[in-house]
């Protein structure tokens, strides 16, 4: 027998797919609904489990390692309210680009909208925030379902960490018994396979020795077993009649790159610092870039502290730029925002999903086009003036406004400055020693903020 029970060899089924599709770890909260999925992920070898008392903790741990590594965690959560603790990281993942898979257990449809305890309406919960959602159907111990179950979580999968990266809800009811109890018969003995176990390890793209047969009690199919799914994501990149085309828009003396807060994974200093090479254009990173600190400011102008500076009263007697190229979300800082609404140059904005994020509506090229494959192809064949005047106007603002922060007195708490040099030997200090991708906040405590 495969399993005691059809929820058992349906969680069983779940928990299997997604582990062979690469799922290291999993985020679970307590709830008796949800016990036949929080059973699976425990017994699972090659699945982590971090248990939550509280859903929505669960959820931004979630969504700040699937950030970190690239990866989905998937969430288990009970039926009813516990579900609605997810969405503020639900909102967040689409916002980010963040993938997020929500597993909500809930009850059987003839106890939806029937006034039963811990019931809620789940159908597409979050609505246009996730990527996909599909309704699970009820567990069954049929060989055409189980197939269909382990489509699903490849499906799944796939748009959670795809081109548009974002969260992703699978609905998954459960009838009672919730507990791995035996039950006669709810598991015919001659249940197909490739259904119950899923592809064996000699499938094809996979190594290792057949390993037909059921699902066992931990669920672990072996390291090399292949997914139901073989799942390829691709990255949208221009023809070279189109590089050759904004290669000419960007051959101009004064241009800009603007680099906005990262997608997850999304954007290459490297490529980024080589087309900053072959333009000439300095490089305004926003905080969250990835692009602000590292070994690559020391040969590229990476310009930071443009906030201070780029007020309508300093800038309005320096050129306009003709171009300005940017890449990731909208930046953070209102007054780059402004000062390139109030620029004549052309702007192109960079996103490989396609998206429009330009909130002053000024940009007028919107290039499809995965962003450092883009900068990389760039930078072999643009060929521009390189106006040396332009970039060290930036270096020169940029200068004065880091000089200025040093000779202030009292910037921390606890009165003045040791030393001129202690800002920003302490901002060099914490870049060098901090190994994660993603910036450092540092802000006030009780202060009134204000936009």
């Amino acid at each position: 027998m495969t399993a005691p029970n059809r929820n058992t060899l349906w969680a069983r089924t779940i928990v299997d797919e997604l582990a062979r599709s690469g799922v290291t770890a999993a985020c679970v909260s307590p709830g008796s609904r949800s016990t036949p999925l929080t059973v699976a992920f425990a017994e699972h070898e090659d699945v982590r489990v971090f248990s939550h008392l509280d859903e929505r903790a669960a959820a931004y741990f979630a969504l700040g390692r699937a950030r970190r590594t690239g990866e989905v965690t998937p969430l288990v959560c009970t039926s009813g309210t516990a579900a609605a603790n997810y969405h503020p990281a639900v909102l967040e993942a689409d916002q980010s680009r963040v993938p997020l898979l929500a597993l909500t257990a809930d009850r059987p449809p003839e106890l939806r909208d029937s006034g039963a305890n811990q019931t809620a309406d789940q159908e597409k919960l979050y609505g246009d925030a996730v990527r996909w959602y599909k309704d699970l159907p009820e567990p069954e111990a049929e060989a055409r379902k189980l197939r269909s179950l382990r489509t699903s979580v490849a499906r799944a999968l796939t748009a959670a960490e795809g081109t548009d990266p974002g969260p992703v809800h699978l609905n998954v009811p459960f009838r009672k018994p919730l507990e791995p109890t035996e039950v006669p018969g709810d598991v015919p003995e001659g249940l197909e396979p490739l259904a119950a176990a899923g592809r064996p390890t000699d499938a094809p793209g996979a190594g290792g020795a057949a390993t037909p047969g059921a699902v066992g009690a931990a669920g672990a199919a072996g390291p090399s077993a292949p997914p139901f799914v073989e799942r390829t994501q691709g990255t949208p990149e221009l023809p070279d009649g189109e590089i050759r085309s904004l290669a000419d828009d960007l051959g101009v003396e004064r241009g800009l790159i603007v680099a906005g807060p990262a997608d997850p994974h999304e954007i290459d200093p490297e490529a980024v610092v080589a087309l900053a090479h072959a333009t000439g254009f300095p490089i305004l990173a926003d905080p969250l870039s990835g692009l602000r600190f590292g070994g690559h400011t020391r040969v590229a102008p990476v310009i930071g502290g443009y906030d201070a500076y780029l007020d309508e009263a300093v800038t309005a007697d320096w050129p306009d730029p003709e171009a300005v190229l940017r890449i990731g979300a909208s930046p953070t800082s209102k007054p780059l925002r402004k000062y390139l609404a109030r620029t004549d140059a052309q702007q192109l904005v960079v996103d490989p999903a396609g998206k429009w994020r330009e909130a002053e509506f000024t940009a007028s090229d919107l290039v499809v086009a995965d962003p450092s494959r883009l900068a990389e192809a760039l930078a072999r064949v643009v060929a521009g003036p390189d106006s040396a005047a332009w970039r060290d106007r930036w270096a020169e603002a940029e200068r004065t406004h880091w000089d200025a922060v040093d000779a202030a007195e009292g910037l921390f708490e606890g009165g003045s400055s040791p030393t001129p040099s202690t800002p920003r030997r302490s901002r060099r200090r914490c870049s060098s020693r901090t190994r994660c991708p993603f910036g450092i906040s540092i802000a006030s405590h009780g202060r009134v903020r204000t936009r």
